[in-house]
Parts: C-alpha cells; sequence; structure tokens
C-alpha cells in the first residue's frame, strides 16, 4: 500500500473517531463510572469498520474486550482517563505508534 493511501485511510479513521468522541462528549451522565461497554464498543466498531489492517483491527477487538470483561477498565472515572488506557492498550497490541484517541 502506498504512502498517500496508508495516510488517506489513517485520516479516515482519525476522523471516523473523533466523531465517535463528539458523540460521548455530549452524553451528560454521572453515572458513567464503571459502565464503559458502550463506549469502548463505539470505539472498537470505528476499528473493525475503518483500520488499515483488518486483521490487527480483530486482535485489537478480541483483546478490548477481554479487558473490559474482566474488569480492567471498572476503575477508569472519566472518559479521558478511558481513552488514555485504551490509547496504550491498543498501541501495545497493534504496534501502531500513530494510534492515537482525542477528546473532541
Amino acid at each position: 500500500m502506498n504512502r498517500v493511501k496508508k495516510t488517506s485511510l489513517f485520516a479516515l479513521v482519525l476522523l471516523s473517531i473523533a466523531t465517535v468522541f463528539s458523540g460521548l462528549m455530549e452524553r451528560e451522565n454521572p453515572d458513567l463510572k464503571n459502565n464503559w461497554s458502550t463506549e469502548v464498543e463505539q470505539i472498537l466498531s470505528t476499528f473493525d469498520a475503518n483500520y488499515v489492517y483488518p486483521e490487527t483491527a480483530g486482535d485489537m477487538r478480541s483483546i478490548i474486550q477481554k479487558k473490559l470483561a474482566t474488569g480492567e477498565y471498572h476503575n477508569v472515572d472519566s472518559l479521558v482517563a478511558l481513552l488514555l488506557e485504551l490509547q496504550a492498550d491498543l498501541r501495545e497490541i497493534s504496534h501502531d505508534g500513530h494510534l492515537s484517541l482525542h477528546q473532541k
């Protein structure tokens, strides 16, 4: 895959993720703590649909879902903290230092 195509796909993924996060930020709910399954699923779905390496997206989904199911994100108390933890986990799984999650 040439560099321009990779860059374009990467920009598309970032745009898609930013769109998901903007919707999450509009959701005002004081009971968000410990209930991140919807947010994590939206993020993983964005990677499923847009990440340049589909097999890696599948690996990311599988590992993050296991971490979610075992309560690894249970004590996360804000969306910013969730994004930081997920970003670190997704980078570790994908070995993609360019992968970033940002709050819009």
